[in-house]
Formats: structure tokens, C-alpha cells, sequence
């Protein structure tokens, strides 16, 4: 997802970009491909990342119509470049919970079997937070590893104790969720699963190991602003005030 990473924002700024990128070039997959991911990041922008419980009426009803419109520029944009696995990866993270998630990871591994974002955010969406099941993620695992022999695959079995760690946070149990967090990293390194547990080593005040998870996931995610700012934050908690700097620019 890395190629869309920065269209991921609702910066009004970055909004204005990409719409005059569309207006100037209104047949650019690529463009179009951006204003999708832009639209989708304004859409939980609006909403916020709490349960559905606490949406109002009003912002439900604004981000349906954003999640519509971003779903329809990654359409427009797949049909153009169907193996651009950036696009397959924000559609299906937007398909979440949804039925027409699978026939979409279809077509993605269709032209392209051995990929593994898209697999990804289908997963999440199997997850209990989105109506499915650990049962369920285990057996999208089972049948992936089955169907393609990417070693790189193997690291999907991390995110169902991935999983279990966001639920044990909500939980507000952070020695519950680094546990999981411990077993997920056993499936392989992934920077989404260090940058997990650092966030909750950091929430325990146990900087100088998150700052070792940082520096392991940036190697794997050189470009991610995300984790750059957050390595900021706790290389500053340590009084690494020169090298914070250097991550905020």
C-alpha cells in the first residue's frame, strides 16, 4: 500500500493536489487511483476509529458517501491497471465486513496469485471486529499457504494474534495484548506487528525496547511518515533530541 501512502490523509492541502491532478489528467489511473485513497482517509477522518456505537447519525451517513466515491475511483483505477496491488489493497480494506470483499480478492489474485497485501486486508476483514472470526481468519490462512507457495505468505498467520492484541487494547490490557503481539512476531517480522508492540511498550514506559521495534519496522517500511514520527516521539522521550529531529524531517 506503500505507493498510496501519501494520498492517504484528509489533508485539505493534499485534497486540492490530487484534484487538480484529476482535472489535468482525468484518464490517469494513477490519479484517480490517488483521489480514491484520499477520499477513503477523509471518510475515517469523519468518522473517527471508535465503534459504530459511538458514530453520529450525520457522520455514518458522510463517510457511507465518501467510502462510495473512493470505492468507485480504486474500481476505475484496478480496470486500468489491474495489477497495481496498491489499489486492490485500500479497495479491500474499504470492502471490509462486506460480501463483495471476496469476489474482489478474486480478481486481485487473479492477476497477481502470489501477492500478499491484498490477502492482508482481506484478512482484517474476517476479523471479529468486522463480523467475522479468528476461526475464520485461521481458515483464509490454512487456504492461502495451500494456494501459493510465497514464503512471504507465512506471516499471515501473525495477524490473528494481531488481531486479539487490538481487541485486548480496547480492553484496555496492554500485558494481554503484548503477549499476542509476542506471538505474532513468532509468525515473522512484519513492521504493523512491531509497530503494535512498540506502541504498547511505549504506553509502558519501556521506551528503550520500543525504539528497538521502531528502528526493526522502518527497516521493513523505510517510507512510512507514520512510523517516522512516532520514532520521532520516542527518541525525543529519550533524549535523543538531534535524531528526533531528524525523523520529523
Amino acid at each position: 500500500s506503500d505507493a498510496l501512502d501519501a494520498f492517504r490523509t484528509g489533508d485539505a492541502g493534499i485534497g486540492a493536489l490530487v484534484r487538480e491532478w484529476v482535472d489535468a489528467s482525468p484518464k490517469s489511473w494513477a490519479a484517480i487511483a490517488a483521489r480514491g485513497a484520499h477520499r477513503s482517509a477523509l471518510a475515517w477522518l469523519i468518522r473517527g476509529s471508535g465503534y459504530a456505537d459511538t458514530v453520529s447519525d450525520e457522520a455514518a451517513a458522510e463517510f457511507h458517501q465518501h467510502e462510495v466515491a473512493a470505492a468507485e475511483d480504486l474500481r476505475a483505477a484496478i480496470t486500468r491497471r489491474p495489477r497495481f496491488v496498491a489499489v486492490h489493497y485500500v479497495l479491500l480494506e474499504i470492502l471490509r465486513g462486506n460480501s463483495a470483499a471476496r469476489p474482489m480478492l478474486d480478481q486481485a489474485l487473479k492477476a497477481c496469485p502470489e501477492c500478499f497485501q491484498p490477502r492482508v486486508a482481506y484478512l482484517d476483514g474476517l476479523s471479529p471486529d468486522w463480523g467475522g472470526s479468528y476461526e475464520k481468519m485461521d481458515a483464509f490462512v490454512r487456504e492461502s499457504l495451500a494456494s501459493n507457495p510465497n514464503p512471504r505468505l507465512k506471516l499471515l498467520r501473525g495477524f490473528i494474534p494481531h488481531a486479539r492484541a487490538t481487541r485486548a487494547l480496547k480492553a484496555s490490557n496492554p500485558g494481554e495484548a503484548m503477549a499476542y503481539e509476542n506471538e505474532a512476531l513468532a509468525a515473522g517480522a512484519h513492521w504493523a506487528f512491531l509497530l503494535r508492540r512498540a506502541v504498547i511498550a511505549s504506553s509502558l514506559g519501556q521506551l528503550a525496547a520500543a525504539l528497538t521495534d521502531l528502528d526493526r519496522a522502518f527497516e521493513l517500511r523505510p517510507q512510512s511518515a507514520p512510523l517516522a514520527d512516532f520514532r520521532a516521539q520516542v527518541r525525543a522521550g529519550l533524549g535523543q533530541l538531534e535524531a528526533a529531529v531528524q525523523d520529523f524531517d
